[in-house]
């Protein structure tokens, strides 16, 4: 007869076996299946054969021992992308161009690369069941911000190929293979790609850890100029605004120091018939994007609705916080955040007013106010124990963070990962929305980490051209106000 301690762990296996969280993410190795999401008119497809990872492993091994690199130009011309580097094995020009670049001998490098791109699309039509043309490819290094900006991808050689190539013919797809390789990542560091949807106005980190190999494709419409008319290069973007994220602590109770190590980028392009596109959508896992719902009040202001009971609502007039502070709590279960009490006498305008706003009639002694404060990098966990409350509560959060002119407001943010969803979601939080949350949901939120990229406006990031205005010391200011819990927030009606 088994002991019961094997019984007990022979459950926890089961259990752990029937939750889809403790499965690779998907695009990861161990992860065979097909998911897909859309953004915009960006369908994302991820994937990860066994016969990738291991092609990617060789290529990971090919560029750290085989390959010497130099800097060049990315793809996009802006002055400041991705570090682009040349694989070659001779460290020397042989001749300059007619623009007075360089160019290297680089024999080996080329048969490693152009080889490793030509595998990635085999093993992608055998996985993917599509057929792949006007192939190039593009390796970056991700190291830091300075070399790192928002971009929309303008494919030449796929809008070339479009040109030139006889009409009418089929409509095509822009096709990325985007692999991402840990290289020298420090542990407890996280990468990956920032990508803004519109539709929304909340970020999304494509996240990529320190300890796996991670596959993304994105596929975006070629842009025809007419019927049988082929497109113009470059084409109309329609990627959302996306950039590159060097490698950031994650935890910011558990950082590596200063140096966060790099990562590789490689984007195998090409061109996919959009009818093979549709079909392979119509056989991939859905991934569900958490969009909120609009709610309009009569007086024109919007609630936007989230399906897991997340409510940012848009107030008229922002509503003045006082500091004024009983005491300060030092509290290890809020990671590298600075937590201030107040008595509620302090704002007791304030919390009428906003009391009015959500018709909350509880007294205000039965309120809490507390002060969040955070400077530093890594993801701040939050805690109702830590805040010592006991119960059930609403919160209403305001956002007074310091941010420069020409950022977005991201203070906080929910790791989807833990769900078996390949991003973080960061809520975009203006000055003039108050956020509305149970307790409950509370503690699956976490405080952004002040790190620039993470903030920037993407739209304003790729019209900008000086990388000096760059400006990077801010900090995040969030004031909670608990009362008793409201009825169930899916029954209050915000539109009023």
């Amino acid at each position: 007869m088994p002991s019961k301690k094997f019984i007990c762990l022979s459950l926890m296996l089961q259990l752990l076996s029937s939750t889809s969280w403790a499965d690779p993410l998907p695009g990861r190795e161990g992860n065979e299946n097909i998911y897909t999401a859309r953004f915009g008119q960006t369908r994302m497809f991820f994937y990860m054969s066994p016969e990738k990872a291991k092609l990617t492993r060789f290529f990971s091994k090919d560029v750290s021992q085989r390959m010497l690199h130099r800097i060049t130009e990315a793809e996009l011309d802006c002055p400041v992308n991705e570090i682009t580097p040349v694989a070659t094995t001779d460290p020397d020009p042989i001749s300059y161009d007619l623009d007075g670049k360089p160019l290297y001998l680089d024999q080996l490098g080329s048969e490693t690369f152009i080889g490793h791109a030509k595998e990635v699309k085999r093993l992608a039509e055998l996985a993917l069941g599509i057929n792949i043309t006007a192939l190039s490819q593009e390796m970056s290094l991700i190291i830091n911000y300075d070399a790192n900006k928002f971009h929309q991808d303008q494919c030449p050689v796929q809008y070339n190929y479009l040109k030139h190539h006889p009409h009418p013919i089929p409509r095509y797809t822009i096709y990325q293979d985007l692999t991402l390789i840990n290289w020298e990542m420090a542990e407890k560091t996280f990468s990956g790609t920032i990508l803004e949807d519109a539709e929304s106005e909340d970020s999304f980190i494509m996240f990529f850890s320190n300890n796996e190999l991670c596959c993304n494709v994105y596929t975006e419409p070629a842009i025809y100029l007419g019927p049988n008319q082929p497109p113009e290069y470059p084409g109309a973007a329609t990627l959302s605004p996306h950039s590159p994220i060097p490698p950031i602590d994650y935890s910011a109770s558990k950082t590596p120091g200063s140096g966060k190590g790099k990562r590789i980028s490689v984007a195998v392009r090409g061109l996919v018939e959009t009818s093979q596109i549709d079909e392979l959508e119509s056989r991939a896992i859905p991934i569900e994007v958490d969009r909120p719902k609009i709610l309009e009040s009569t007086s024109g202001l919007k609630t936007y609705s989230y399906k897991n009971n997340i409510y940012l609502r848009e107030v008229e007039n922002s509503f003045p916080i006082s500091m004024k502070m009983d005491r300060v709590i030092r509290m290890s279960d809020i990671d590298e955040v600075e937590v201030y009490t107040s008595n509620p006498e302090y704002n007791q305008d304030t919390i009428e007013k906003i009391s009015k706003e959500f018709g909350i009639t509880d007294s205000i002694e039965s309120t809490k106010v507390f002060h969040l404060i955070k400077r530093g990098e890594g993801f701040s966990e939050l805690s109702t124990e830590a805040l010592g409350l006991d119960g059930e509560y609403t919160l209403l959060i305001l956002n007074s963070s310091q941010i420069p002119e020409n950022y977005r407001q991201y203070p906080v943010a929910i790791d989807l990962t833990r769900q078996g969803t390949p991003w973080i979601q960061l809520y975009h939080f203006p000055h003039n929305r108050i956020m509305c949350v149970d307790s409950s949901i509370f503690p699956d939120l976490s405080l952004t980490p002040i790190d620039e990229i993470l903030f920037r406006d993407g739209i304003y990031d790729i019209a900008q051209s000086d990388p000096n205005t760059i400006f990077q010391k801010f900090f995040t200011l969030l004031h909670l106000i608990a009362v008793p819990k409201m009825a169930n927030l899916s029954e209050v009606s915000f539109g009023n």
